[in-house]
C-alpha cells in the first residue's frame, strides 16, 4: 500500500460492493472460456486484454458492451473474471497489484516474458516455476507471500468468518488447474457463505455464477467414487480417500479485500475515475 494514502474499510466494502454489486450482475452467465488461440502462447495472452485471462491494465469503462462483444465470445478462466472485475476500478494511469512488476520481487529484473528463457532447474509452464503476466493464482500467491506486497496470504479456515470481496486460493497444478474465487456473502459461516466465480463444470456451472462456498471446497469428497455399471467387477472405476475418512479441503489460502485493495490504484468509479455506462444508470445514483 502506498506509504501516501491510507485506505478506510469503508472505501474498501465500497469497492467492493461496486465489483459484486453493479459489475457482477453484468457478468452473471458469461461462459468460462478457454486458452486456444494458435501460436505464440506469450505473444497471445500475457499481458493482453484477451481472453480468457484478460490479464492487462488497462480500465474497463462500459462494460455491457465489453461482455457483449468480447467477453461472451472468448469466455473467462476464474482469474479472467478476478482480472475483469478489479479492471473495472481501476484507476486510470495505475496497475493492479498482480500486474505491477515492482511487486515481482525477485523476479523483477529477470527477462521472464520469452518462452526462449529457460531456467534447467524450473519446472512448469514455460520451463519456468513462475511465469508473470496472466495474472494466475501461483502470480498472486507469490506477490503477496514473498513479493511487494509479501505477508497478506492466509490459511483457509472453515471456521472463520470471511468479509465480502475475500479471494479463495487453489495454487495451480497440474491436476486441478488451481482456482480463484470471490466471498459473495458477507461473514457469514461456513455453510451460509457463497462465492462468486467461475469454475470448470466439473465442480461449478461452467459460467459465472454464484454458489454455495461448500460446493467448490467439497470437490474432491462430494463424489468419493466413480463406478461404470458395465463394469461387473470394478476394474475401471475411481476412488478417492482422504485422511482418517475427513474431507480433502479445495481452498487452503484466502486474501482478505483490505490487504489487495487499494485506494492508490482502484477507486468507485463516480468518485476518482470516468463514470461506466452499466445498464444506462449514472453511477451517482448507485447505493451500496
Amino acid at each position: 500500500m502506498s506509504s501516501s494514502i491510507i485506505t478506510t474499510k469503508k472505501e474498501v466494502e465500497k469497492i467492493v460492493d461496486y465489483m459484486l454489486d453493479v459489475c457482477g450482475p453484468v457478468l452473471m452467465g458469461c461462459p468460462r472460456g478457454n486458452y486456444n488461440l494458435p501460436g505464440d502462447f506469450v505473444a497471445n495472452y500475457m499481458f493482453k486484454d484477451v481472453g480468457p485471462s484478460w490479464a492487462c491494465n488497462e480500465p474497463i469503462r462500459d462494460l455491457k458492451k465489453k461482455r457483449d462483444e468480447e467477453l461472451i465470445p472468448q469466455g473467462m478462466v476464474c482469474i479472467g473474471l478476478i482480472s475483469v472485475l478489479l479492471r473495472c476500478v481501476l484507476r486510470d494511469g495505475k496497475k493492479m497489484p498482480s500486474l505491477d512488476p515492482k511487486n515481482y520481487g525477485e523476479y523483477e529484473s529477470k527477462p521472464k516474458y520469452s518462452k526462449n528463457v529457460f531456467d534447467k532447474n524450473w519446472k512448469g509452464m514455460f520451463a519456468e516455476s513462475l511465469a508473470f503476466g496472466l495474472n494466475d493464482t501461483s502470480e498472486w500467491l507469490y506477490i503477496y507471500t514473498y513479493g511487494g506486497k509479501q505477508g497478506k496470504i492466509k490459511p483457509f479456515s472453515k471456521k472463520d468468518l470471511y468479509p465480502r470481496g475475500t479471494l479463495l486460493f487453489r495454487c495451480f497444478d497440474p491436476y486441478t488447474q488451481g482456482h480463484v474465487a470471490m466471498v459473495y456473502t458477507d461473514k457469514k459461516a461456513y455453510e451460509l457463505t457463497k462465492v462468486y466465480h467461475t469454475i470448470g463444470d466439473s465442480v461449478g456451472e461452467n459460467k459465472v455464477a454464484i454458489e454455495p462456498l461448500s460446493y467448490s471446497h467439497e470437490y474432491f469428497s462430494r463424489g468419493k467414487s466413480w463406478k461404470f455399471d458395465w463394469d461387473k467387477d470394478d476394474k475401471y472405476g475411481t476412488k478417492f480417500y482422504t485422511k482418517n475418512n475427513e474431507p480433502m479441503p479445495y481452498y487452503t489460502h484466502v486474501l482478505l479485500p483490505e490487504d489487495y485493495i487499494d485506494s492508490e490504484w482502484a477507486a468507485v468509479p463516480n468518485t476518482t475515475t470516468r463514470s461506466y455506462n452499466i445498464n444506462g444508470m449514472p453511477t451517482n445514483q448507485i447505493k451500496f
